[in-house]
Order: C-alpha cells, then sequence, then structure tokens
C-alpha cells in the first residue's frame, strides 16, 4: 500500500495479500486519484482522515477500513459490533483472528472482540473463547 503525492493529486494504491501469500480474499485497486471515483466504484467512498489516515468505506456506507499509510497498520471498523451486537463482535474477532478483510492476525484484538461477544452470552463465542484458553 503506498500514497504517492505529486503537486495537484493524491493517489492511492491498494492492495491486500494475506499471510503467506495465499489470498482467502483479495482488494486489489489500480493507482488512481480519487477524484476519478474508480475507488468509490469498486469498494466505497474513500475520505482521508488527516495526512496519514485514508478510511475506504465498504458500500454499505456504515463499515470501513482505517489505514495508515504511513505504518501499514489497518483496522476494520465494524459497526454492528461497535454498537454491541454479540454476533458481529463474534464476527470481528473472527477476522482479526484468521487476517480477514484486510486485517493482519491481532490475537489481542479478536480476544477483545470475543470477550465482548461471550461475555453476553453468545455461544460460538464463548464456545472458541473456551477452546482458545485450552478448555
Amino acid at each position: 500500500m503506498s500514497s504517492n503525492k505529486s503537486s495537484s493529486n493524491i493517489y492511492f494504491y491498494l492492495d491486500f495479500f494475506h499471510k503467506n501469500n495465499q489470498a482467502k480474499e483479495t482488494i486489489h485497486i489500480t493507482t488512481a486519484s480519487p477524484g476519478l471515483g474508480l475507488i468509490d466504484l469498486c469498494l466505497g467512498v474513500l475520505k482521508w482522515k488527516n495526512e496519514h489516515v485514508v478510511l475506504l468505506y465498504q458500500n454499505n456506507k456504515r463499515d470501513y477500513w482505517e489505514i495508515n499509510i504511513t505504518t501499514k497498520e489497518t483496522d476494520f471498523i465494524y459497526e454492528p459490533a461497535i454498537s454491541g451486537n454479540p454476533h458481529g463482535q463474534y464476527n470481528l474477532a473472527i477476522s482479526y483472528l484468521e487476517g480477514k478483510l484486510g486485517l493482519s492476525n491481532n490475537m489481542e484484538k479478536a480476544i477483545f472482540w470475543l470477550n465482548k461477544s461471550a461475555d453476553q452470552g453468545f455461544s460460538k463465542a464463548i464456545k472458541l473463547r473456551n477452546k482458545l484458553r485450552g478448555g
């Protein structure tokens, strides 16, 4: 992922690959000026949060990736999880656990969302939490 700045345009190139280049899902957008609308057409609206962070919305205009183009850290902001939905929290935990949705494997974030879901009694989350704890 890189950003090339010229005097009049900001160009954005986005490419997600999974561990060992085993792509379960790949999002690939060619270099294009955000003003051309190519990114909006392929995925959703692209907004610059600041000079280092890009917000790339899904077509549902609710969920989005927050991508730091300097550190290459990517977070997926999944509204159902944030709003307290245990199924949404479980799904986000799985995404961090398995490295889906362009996210790197992140056990700390996976456990955070898994605990939120399990604490609300979501059975799949409880089973997975017990399994991860060795139980």
